[in-house]
């Protein structure tokens, strides 16, 4: 369905290019209902959402400027981690469109500490009542740490999902 969906394309195509396209009419939709626009983005290795926000920024002529889109590079550990914004931000919303960047190692990382803490396997649920926050999901290199379980959450939870592959 259009709603979800899986690009499997060549390095060098243009997934990035078609990855920021999705936001903006992600934001541009937010708009005009009137909300604000929360977005994931994640991909295998914490060093390319570094990479990825100078591209958003690069190849947008300035529609996250514009729209006053902040960006927000989560890592795994601390104030600036995951966890804390799923249970600060992402419980709570907030009141501005906002990207976020992470790994899916640190969702992984979620679901185990949960499921450590209580003892059985509830950590996806957790990570489940977070997705559900989140309007577009956009996973990079989604043949990396991707689970089948994983990725049936996040197409249950979020209101549209697309997974880019090279492979």
């Amino acid at each position: 369905d259009s709603e979800h969906g899986l690009f499997e394309m060549a390095c060098g195509v243009g997934k990035t290019f078609i990855q920021i396209i999705l936001f903006m009419l992600g934001i541009l939709d937010a708009e005009k209902q009137g909300k604000k626009f929360t977005g994931l983005w994640a991909c295998h290795r914490l060093l390319l959402t570094t990479q990825v926000i100078e591209e958003f920024n690069k190849k947008s002529n300035g529609f996250f400027k514009n729209h006053n889109v902040e960006f927000c590079k989560l890592n795994s550990d601390g104030k600036e981690s995951f966890e804390t914004k799923a249970n600060e931000e992402f419980k709570w919303g907030v009141p501005k469109h906002v990207i976020y960047f992470t790994t899916q190692t640190s969702m992984n990382d979620y679901i185990k500490k949960y499921d450590k803490i209580q003892k059985k396997s509830t950590g996806i649920n957790k990570l489940a009542g977070v997705l559900k926050k989140i309007d577009l999901y956009v996973a990079d290199e989604a043949h990396k740490e991707m689970s089948d379980e994983l990725v049936k959450t996040i197409r249950d939870c979020c209101g549209r999902s697309y997974f880019f592959t090279a492979t």
